[in-house]
């Protein structure tokens, strides 16, 4: 095997702030920009660092201060190969353990450094990791390289909706992901409208834990009563985080109504994984890698029985290319539309060959592409 080039790579760290073309809506306010770090060697290997206002357990700041203040180690771990290690340090485990948007940069830089020596994508070295001819009989081979994504739609009026999803079908999309508002009865309202009007779409609706256990009750029984006089098609996939406290009784007492329930913001910890599955709360997972950490923390989702969506934190191009590679090998579980169609939040962003409806990774080694790292809204903080 050829080993790579470059025997002594240098590591550089950047500052992005990018203004978003809409305010985005979170749960303290709104965010009006995204900001974050992108780490490079200037070649093939790139990684993002972006916690997400309003849903991350750290900030900006603090991700950026560990960075810089542990430049030294993380540039001597990048070069001996020991970035693994250095995420296991018991001395750097109290901040670690607070920084999960830094666990998963510094593991995608680790993950790509080996792609790199195996000279595969990094999709294809994950997936000679887990697929063997021995289990093929259990799996479902996934298209080589290739990710459906999911289109987005917030909260809007009803005639407004119906274009919006009707434009996303014609481009492509056979899956919506659409917010809903805070009351049940509105909520509904919505839904009975459009999942009729579109039966040949797939729809997740996104409750952002609107509701409490009564009004979620209220809001389940009249899709289920709905469903049974047929005024409901079945092309409702989920309705995600209804509940305000989503305890795991809550959570498995909700979907005991008959409507299938996932998890997003109650996903953040190999832990929760556990606690979901083992009370039976929830059908599906939507992972946001940026915001739950390390590549080897990702696995528990991997091995986990339950369906996973991988979604984006709104990152940049590197970061949600590093996601469609990670959402090929959970395809391997089965075939699912993903979250990361985010790009167009961005007023800017890198130069990438992924949007729309489907992302095709090609066959580059790891990333799979260079970004210009010139733009004037990329600020460099130091050669490490």
């Amino acid at each position: 095997m050829k080993y790579p080039t470059m025997k002594h790579p240098t590591l550089k760290l950047y500052r992005y702030t990018i203004p978003l073309r809409k305010p985005f809506h979170v749960a303290k306010g709104e965010i009006s920009e995204r900001e974050g770090f992108v780490l490079g060697d200037g070649h093939d290997i790139w990684s993002e660092i972006a916690p997400l206002p309003g849903f991350s357990s750290e900030s900006t700041e603090d991700a950026g201060t560990f960075l810089t203040e542990n430049a030294k180690r993380i540039h001597s771990a990048y070069r001996d190969r020991s970035l693994d290690q250095l995420l296991l340090d018991d001395a750097m485990q109290p901040e670690l353990s607070r920084l999960p948007s830094v666990r998963f940069g510094l593991s995608m830089l680790s993950e790509q450094q080996k792609a790199r020596t195996a000279e595969q994508p990094l999709y294809v070295y994950w997936k000679n990791l887990y697929y063997s001819p021995r289990s093929r009989r259990n799996r479902i081979v996934p298209v080589e390289g290739y990710v459906r994504c999911n289109a987005l739609a917030g909260i809007m009026d009803i005639k407004s909706l119906h274009q919006l999803i009707r434009y996303r079908k014609e481009c492509g999309f056979r899956t919506v992901k659409v917010k809903i508002p805070a009351d049940p009865d509105d909520a509904f309202e919505i839904i009975q409208e459009i999942c009729p009007a579109f039966p040949e779409m797939v729809f997740r609706f996104d409750a952002n834990r609107a509701f409490s256990l009564s009004e979620a009750e209220h809001l389940f029984q009249q899709m289920q009563n709905a469903q049974t006089r047929g005024d409901l098609p079945g092309n409702i996939a989920y309705i995600e985080e209804p509940l305000a406290d989503p305890d795991p009784g809550s959570l498995s007492q909700l979907q005991a109504c008959g409507i299938p329930v996932a998890a997003d913001e109650s996903v953040r910890s190999p832990a929760d994984i556990q606690q979901l599955e083992s009370g039976n709360s929830v059908k599906q997972l939507i992972i946001k890698p940026m915001l739950f950490g390390s590549f080897p923390e990702l696995e528990t989702a991997f091995r986990s029985k339950l369906a996973v969506t991988i979604s984006s934190s709104i990152e940049t191009a590197i970061g949600r290319r590093l996601l469609a590679h990670i959402a090929v090998l959970y395809n391997m579980k089965g075939m699912i539309d993903h979250g990361l169609d985010t790009g167009s939040l961005l007023q800017m962003d890198f130069t990438s060959p992924e949007s729309g409806p489907h992302i095709r990774l090609g066959n580059k080694t790891g990333l799979g592409f260079t970004p210009d790292s010139s733009h004037d809204w990329m600020v460099p903080v130091r050669e490490f």
